[in-house]
């Protein structure tokens, strides 16, 4: 049996398909280190980075330093990142002595080398880049690696020291293969007017990839520069296109933790009772979801708290080894931890199943149809600098001479052609694009692989990318093409509930009839939804008796602007476009009194509200109308312009809407009460789904209200029902067998295929 040893887990998946696992496995280097060393490691702990920064930093504090005479967090972050460096080398306490190095920094790095390791044993502990070093000490004897007949390290084009190291002690059962880099790629270079412009351009293009069968797949964008990956991912979410990657932002930045940290008062303390009470104030993740102001953001918030809990947890879990009895003060202590959240992200936007982006080293051995490289411009791609001033570049190519291979300016640019020619060979097509003005509107020139003979000519943007993009049909910016299909949106999920062949004209054969200018039901029910979202966001508080007729001429106000833009055109008559708009005023002024009438304790929290829901690995996403805030919890409500569906229909699966706008409120730690539909036209207050804990002002004897053992029953076969939608979906099953045809079941709603259904005798 052979060990493929790979760089990537992209590289690893890529060859283990077909592949017989009785003959051949596979595993990226960190994992054939783990599998290595995990015997040897037991009773003892790694450390992570930020208690690692944490270690160096009381280190430094006390190490009575020569050179650092003054301890700040971007010293100790420096120093943090040259010992890893360093011991990425295979360099250990016996050998960094033995450096060639006159850098007055020098003597104060290797005295706190020595300090840092020497307290990692004491304590039983190791750090990420000692695992290379205890593999390294046991792989001769390893019985993990008896079980192969070779060992391949494959596709990894060159080697740190202690990886070559590692490979060499394996002896004659090693082995090294790197795949022969073909230039087989068409490059057209794109300049765009900035960074913004770009890469919204980027997203128009891949719509047009999919429109024309490609797959989320098929093509991939790399960067160099990190920061580009927020302009992706708010052009991808904005056109609709899912995101494959997570993007990082700073903890900082993030308005929970910074509201956090200006709260912090107190007398002056340690700091190990400091962190205890900060990490008391932000404990629940139960009382930041319903203390939340605003809930588009409750997800970043929940990501950002956890992140910030790591670190005052890596904090005590340093000074309960090296404690620090100091006092600090109130300002001394924000200073504190605000020095050591810089530098620190958090993942502030998440992704999956869509567009990736790679770095032009972690795509190699990889296939796409199209490859769009952005932000190829001078000193961004390639890197041509090494922004160490603790160790420069003279100093590592005299530390290299002894045989090691840290990073120099002549071997970065070396890797750095090595990584074009991987991604020559990773498409047919690659776009490279760069902006005329880059980070801080400075001037740009193309990177120097763009200036080769055989590339085409610069173009502008607009010559490559259209002007007017094809907008994907889907709202979540996905093709159907069979068992692939993953994401979903609820109202198309309700249709296929409803009727599997509606579904089937819509959503696959792309059926779209035409609609005349006329003032129909879909005109009507999006004026209604309009009107309602700009009043509702002028009440932030919720709608009170006393204000009766402000709130009428308010609403009366808006519906004028709203009713005028959604219906230029359609009247032949001035007295006809009144009399519609009388109407419509009319409806609106009864259900707004109708509210003000029964309304109960609550504040408005959030209008059109957007909602992403995973179930077994399906998201539904989805906008909920209205989401109010009562003393008993949150309340979801969904506007109807006439008929509202019953209980009965929910539970039979014919309308999964508020069930899901639930379960996807709920699993963000928020206590709902229910949902209810509001029928403008009709004036029902239907609460369709409504925990037994108070009826907000219904007859108990409504069939929503729900026990605690009924509530979780009730959403159990909720989640049954919508996955059976979906293995319906993806097995092509699309009977003409309506289970709620609008028409024959007469309660009055819209069909678009009314035309053309067979099941009521079209053609």
């Amino acid at each position: 049996m052979n060990l493929y040893v790979l760089p990537t887990k992209e590289l690893m998946d890529r060859y283990m398909v077909g592949c017989n696992p009785a003959e051949d496995r596979f595993e990226t280097f960190d994992g054939f280190v783990w599998k290595c060393i995990y015997k040897a490691l037991k009773g003892k702990r790694e450390i992570d980075n930020n208690e690692k920064t944490f270690i160096l930093y009381r280190i430094m504090e006390s190490a009575g330093l020569n050179y650092f005479k003054v301890i700040r967090w971007g010293y100790v972050i420096d120093v943090s990142r040259v010992i890893g460096e360093l011991k990425l080398q295979g360099i250990t306490m016996d050998k960094i002595c033995q450096l060639p190095m006159y850098s007055p920094a020098w003597p104060d790095l290797v005295n706190i080398f020595h300090q840092y390791q020497n307290f990692l044993s004491d304590q039983g502990f190791y750090d990420k880049e000692d695992r290379f070093i205890i593999c390294r000490g046991n792989i001769r004897t390893n019985k993990y690696i008896e079980g192969f007949d070779k060992i391949i390290f494959r596709d990894f084009y060159y080697f740190t020291s202690v990886q070559r190291e590692i490979i060499n002690l394996l002896g004659d059962k090693a082995g090294i293969i790197n795949t022969v880099l073909n230039d087989r790629a068409k490059v057209k270079v794109v300049k765009a007017r900035d960074i913004y412009a770009e890469c919204y351009g980027l997203a128009d293009n891949i719509i047009n990839d999919i429109s024309n069968g490609f797959s989320y797949g098929d093509v991939a964008v790399v960067t160099r520069d990190d920061s580009y990956k927020r302009y992706v991912y708010d052009s991808f979410k904005t056109r609709g296109i899912p995101v494959g990657f997570e993007l990082q932002a700073p903890i900082l930045s993030n308005p929970f933790v910074k509201n956090t940290i200006k709260g912090i008062n107190g007398g002056d303390d340690t700091i190990v009772e400091w962190v205890e009470r900060l990490k008391s104030s932000i404990s629940s993740a139960e009382g930041l979801a319903q203390n939340h102001k605003h809930l588009k953001n409750l997800r970043r918030d929940l990501e950002a708290r956890k992140t910030f809990l790591s670190v005052l947890d890596g904090i005590l879990f340093v000074e309960e080894r090296m404690p620090d009895k100091k006092l600090i003060s109130q300002e001394g202590f924000k200073k504190h931890i605000t020095s050591i959240l810089k530098g620190i992200t958090y993942r502030e936007g998440m992704g999956s199943g869509g567009v990736r982006i790679y770095s032009p080293l972690d795509i190699r051995g990889l296939n796409f149809k199209r490859v769009y490289l952005v932000g190829a411009y001078e000193g961004s791609y390639p890197r041509t600098f090494i922004g160490d001033w603790l160790i420069k570049d003279v100093d590592r190519a005299q530390i290299n001479s002894l045989g090691y291979t840290l990073d120099t300016i002549e071997s970065l640019i070396e890797r750095e052609n090595l990584s074009w020619n991987f991604l020559k060979s990773t498409s047919d097509e690659i776009i490279a694009s760069y902006p005329i003005l880059g980070p801080g509107d400075s001037p740009t020139l193309p990177s120097w692989f763009l200036n080769q003979p055989d590339i085409k000519q610069t173009l502008e943007l607009r010559e490559v990318f259209p002007v007017n993009p094809v907008e994907l049909k889907d709202q979540n910016g996905l093709k159907i093409d069979g068992i692939s299909r993953t994401s979903f949106s609820v109202s198309e999920l309700n249709e296929y509930g409803q009727c599997p062949y509606r579904y089937y004209l819509k959503n696959v054969l792309k059926l779209v009839p035409e609609r005349e200018n006329a003032f129909d039901s879909i005109t009507i029910g999006s004026i209604y939804h309009e009107v309602l979202k700009q009043f509702y966001l002028k009440l932030p508080d919720g709608i009170e008796g006393d204000h009766r007729e402000e709130y009428l001429k308010e609403i009366e106000k808006i519906l004028s602007e709203v009713y005028d833009s959604h219906t230029a055109g359609f009247f032949e008559s001035e007295a006809e476009r009144r009399l519609y708009k009388d109407i419509m005023g009319d409806k609106l002024r009864d259900f707004l009194n109708s509210e003000i009438d029964k309304n109960y304790s609550r504040t408005l929290v959030e209008v059109e509200y957007p909602i992403e829901l995973n179930l077994d690995g399906i998201t539904i996403s989805g906008r909920i109308d209205r989401l109010d805030k009562t003393d008993r919890g949150y309340l979801i409500i969904d506007y109807k312009k006439g008929y509202v569906p019953t209980i009965d229909e929910a539970a039979g699966g014919l309308d999964i809407q508020l069930p899901v706008y639930i379960m996807a409120i709920e699993n963000q730690f928020i206590a709902t009460s229910g949902g209810m539909y509001l029928s403008i036209e009709q004036k029902k207050r239907e609460p369709i789904i409504l925990k037994d804990m108070g009826t907000f002002g219904f007859s108990s004897r409504k069939k929503g209200l729900l026990t605690g053992d009924e509530w979780g029953i009730f959403f159990d076969e909720i989640k049954d029902i919508i996955l059976g939608y979906v293995d319906g979906i993806r097995n092509g099953e699309f009977p003409l067998s309506p289970k709620k045809c609008p028409k024959t079941d007469g309660y009055g709603a819209y069909c678009e295929y009314d035309d053309i259904c067979k099941y009521r005798g079209g053609e």
